[in-house]
């Protein structure tokens, strides 16, 4: 991270606001953090969960701030960012006997955001783990998966240097951080698989163990995996001979597995359009698309017993995605959770406000000024600019911050 950054958070976290801020959020409690603008939010929710060391549920408006927040996000943090999309609501409008887990990406993505969080709640990561397990945490998928001795992903490199929400960087300070998770209202209104059956659908598949190749073509069919010639896209499997290509719904990459009889000889991820292996591994997950009974799970109660929630403009984002769900038919309504039903299970965790202008109606124990500057008073020709840097005072400290 930019080491102007870290001063930057240094700085804050020396600040007796924010002392007592992340001491209220510790204790269970919440906070307003009034006069966030820009990325304001983003710097301050950060820092505090540095402090804090908890998961971090960020909740916006509208679906279509997800990524922007999560990129903002990723400018002050090392730490894992997890996107949640919003599924379109016609996918809740029948309620069958079966849960059709849809190749589309964003279920996979889903998916992958409720892997991750049961695996917190479960076994949280612990510093010094990180050298046998290597945990997946992308914007498309996730493999749970324990590297094999000695082997090396192609693409490492890239990988470390793409958005956070990649693989989580392999040292104590980043990989061993609780992640944020980015998401829309309106997305936690939306039912969920229960761990129940997300497990119930799950297999593990690991290397030099006897499975079949039969066996694992036999469960990806009954699990409604499409068979193709070639793998494309997730959702699909592939058979030829001793080789079975699997594309889970919720991987970035499909995996080959190759079989000497019944034992499993060989599991690699490839590149789709080269063909070209991109990493070994040990074992993967890989869950069915098909599972048996209704969604009737909530997000919110998959989150880690000590989770905490960054909101961004609550009256705002309350009051839009009740005039969303107001739109939506009967049938579809009656899938999910009420918007007061999960902003009151968010508000039982510590929450900081994070609003541009408070209108004194949110939920917290106290209130704290923001005081940012806006880069605007620094806008202008060079005569202007400098104008602006001389009426700052002498003991003040500027900094610019901007992404490029």
């Amino acid at each position: 991270m930019n080491e102007q950054i870290l001063a930057l958070k240094s700085l804050l976290r020396e600040t007796p606001d924010f002392q007592r801020a992340t001491e209220i959020l510790r204790s269970g409690e919440s906070v307003v953090w009034d006069g966030c603008v820009g990325s304001a939010f983003a710097f301050l929710g950060a820092t505090a969960a540095e402090s804090l060391r908890k998961t971090t549920l960020v909740v916006v408006a509208r679906p279509g701030d997800v990524d922007r927040v999560a990129a903002d996000l990723a400018f002050f943090t090392d730490a894992p960012i997890l996107k949640y999309p919003v599924l379109p609501a016609s996918v809740f409008d029948d309620a069958g006997e079966e849960i059709f887990l849809s190749e589309d990406v964003d279920f996979g993505v889903r998916l992958r955001v409720l892997k991750a969080l049961d695996r917190r709640a479960t076994a949280p990561f612990a510093a010094g783990t990180t050298d046998d397990v290597d945990v997946k945490v992308d914007a498309t998928s996730e493999v749970f998966a324990k590297r094999a001795n000695g082997a090396t992903s192609a693409n490492n490199a890239n990988d470390a240097n793409s958005a956070n929400e990649v693989n989580a960087p392999n040292n104590a300070t980043s990989a061993d951080a609780p992640p944020f998770v980015v998401a829309s209202l309106a997305a936690l209104l939306q039912p969920v698989p229960s761990r129940e059956q997300v497990a119930e659908g799950t297999i593990r598949v690991a290397l030099n163990e006897e499975f079949g190749r039969d066996r694992l073509i036999r469960w990806l069919a009954e699990g409604g995996f499409h068979s193709t010639t070639a793998v494309e896209l997730p959702g699909e499997y592939s058979a030829r001979g001793h080789v079975v290509d699997v594309f889970a719904v919720d991987w970035d990459k499909p995996v080959r597995f190759e079989f000497f009889g019944d034992e499993v000889e060989s599991i690699r991820s490839f590149d789709v359009a080269s063909q070209r292996s991109v990493e070994e591994l040990e074992s993967v997950e890989i869950s069915r698309l098909l599972v048996g009974g209704v969604a009737t799970g909530s997000f919110v109660d998959r989150l880690p017993n000590d989770a905490w929630t960054l909101f961004l403009n609550s009256d705002e984002t309350i009051g839009e995605t009740t005039r969303l769900v107001a739109d939506y038919s009967d049938a579809e309504r009656s899938r999910l959770a009420k918007v007061a039903d999960v902003v009151n299970a968010l508000y039982r965790r510590p929450t900081a406000h994070a609003v541009a202008v408070s209108t004194g109606a949110e939920f917290a124990t106290a209130r704290f000024g923001v005081d940012f500057g806006s880069v605007e008073r620094f806008q202008g020709d060079a005569t202007q600019v400098e104008a602006a840097f001389n009426r700052s005072p002498e003991e003040e400290s500027i900094s610019i911050v901007c992404a490029s």
